[in-house]
């Protein structure tokens, strides 16, 4: 590699090198990276990224945050599983009371307003 001297005012440090004619690479024969990234490959990732919280942190290289947020919803899921198979009886009482399930009852007749509005009713005049 050489300079170009021409760049550099009153002797200062080239800014920029020019390849020598000289070069042991030929025209043509540039060495082809290859890249492990597929199309796939980032489906695959963000499909797991969804299910597991914090692999997609994981995968970026922020390895620490990543793991502790997996390892925060792991020990959470480990805990319900264990409350569930130790007091089976006092989790479906939680579950199953008239308050949560009038909780669930709102839950659903949001859900049911809003793909009137923006759902399939949307841009038709369709009678309700």
């Amino acid at each position: 590699m050489t300079f170009d001297s021409e760049s550099a005012p009153d002797g200062a440090s080239p800014a920029r090198r020019i390849a020598d004619s000289e070069s042991p690479v030929a025209a043509g024969t540039a060495r082809r990276v290859v890249d492990e990234r597929t199309f796939s490959s980032a489906v695959g990732w963000t499909v797991l990224g969804t299910l597991i919280p914090g692999l997609g942190l994981w995968r970026s290289g922020r390895r620490v945050l990543g793991g502790l947020i997996m390892g925060a919803i792991l020990v959470a899921i480990g805990g319900l599983a264990a409350l569930y198979v130790t007091n089976q009886r006092m989790v479906q009482q939680a579950v199953i009371t008239p308050d949560v399930l009038d909780v669930y009852k709102r839950q659903v007749e949001c859900l049911e307003i809003l793909e009137i509005e923006y759902g399939k009713g949307r841009g038709s005049e369709s009678a309700v």
